[in-house]
């Protein structure tokens, strides 16, 4: 079963999108289809993110239901430190840990849709994909 590394900004999508590509990458990874890797780092982001006041007072979310939804990630997800360093032609500080998170865990995949990741293709022996090109590979 492959290994992905959902990027924070998909995990988002995600939640507060049930019906979009990246929900339904969180229900291929319930019924088992990859193996999700996270890390505290992108956890932390993610949490960050979600309580933003823009996101927040947006899409109603109560503290309880992201509390809730980072905890599952944080329980049911292989879980890796995210603390290996890493180096790439990249800007984002946000990215490295994202990179790092797939590197550790030895991902085959990392899903995003940040452009500057996409750019890259391919980091070390990671594949650099969308959500929609995911989907197509771990559909049964």
């Amino acid at each position: 079963m492959p290994k992905a590394v959902l990027d924070t900004n998909i995990l988002v999508s995600a939640f507060i999108t049930p019906r979009g590509t990246p929900a339904k990458l969180l229900h291929a990874w319930r019924a088992e289809h990859f193996d999700l890797v996270t890390s505290p780092p992108i956890l932390v982001e993610l949490q960050e993110a979600l309580c933003r006041p823009k996101i927040h007072i947006r899409y109603h979310l109560s503290r309880e239901d992201i509390h809730s939804f980072v905890t599952l990630l944080a329980s049911a997800t292989v879980l890796v430190p995210g603390t290996t360093a890493v180096s790439a032609p990249i800007q984002d500080p946000d990215d490295l840990m994202v990179l790092a998170t797939a590197i550790e865990s030895q991902a085959a995949y990392l899903v995003t849709g940040d452009k500057a990741l996409l750019h890259l293709k391919r980091f070390q022996s990671v594949h650099i994909i969308t959500p929609s090109a995911f989907l197509r590979i771990i559909a049964p």
